[in-house]
């Protein structure tokens, strides 16, 4: 699975598309099969983005937006931010800082990574069994539904 993460704008999305499309293509001519992940924002949403990823041949995963909760790469933000903020020095230039970012994505344990990963398969079970419940009680809301029902249970 690949994911981009930090584009929120068209322009930047075809200029990250474009630049990861040919390395999940070279991983598909080794034949290691991939699905990009994206987080569901507007822009990955856009005709000219999918329309990319089509003609590129490049799969595309069924992702809902605005659902962090079931993205296991959204908990390595606040854990390099804690991480980076313990040795934090309020004059570091932007590429010092970049390169503390770096460091502390480099030195996260996998064991960490792989309880995010984990900690996905209970939330979808949730989410699943919520959705099962709103349809056979005939919930219109789903959206609303589906929130309070997932923060409550």
């Amino acid at each position: 699975m690949i994911t981009i993460v930090g584009y929120t704008q068209k322009v930047a999305l075809m200029g990250a598309l474009k630049k990861v499309a040919p390395w999940i293509n070279s991983l598909k001519d080794r034949g290691i099969h991939c699905i990009l992940l994206e987080d569901g924002a507007p822009s990955q949403k856009s005709r000219i983005a999918n329309d990319y990823l089509s003609v590129q041949s490049i799969e595309k995963m069924a992702w809902p937006g605005h659902s962090p909760d079931v993205n296991a790469s959204e908990h390595a933000w606040p854990w390099i931010r804690r991480h980076v903020m313990r040795q934090f020095i309020s004059s570091c230039t932007v590429e010092e800082c970049q390169r503390q970012w770096e460091a502390e994505w480099e030195e996260m344990p996998i064991e960490v990574i792989n309880q995010w990963v984990l900690g996905v398969i209970e939330v979808v079970r949730r989410i699943i069994i919520t959705m099962e419940t709103m349809a056979f009680m005939g919930s219109r809301n789903t959206e609303k539904s589906l929130l309070y029902s997932f923060i409550y249970n």
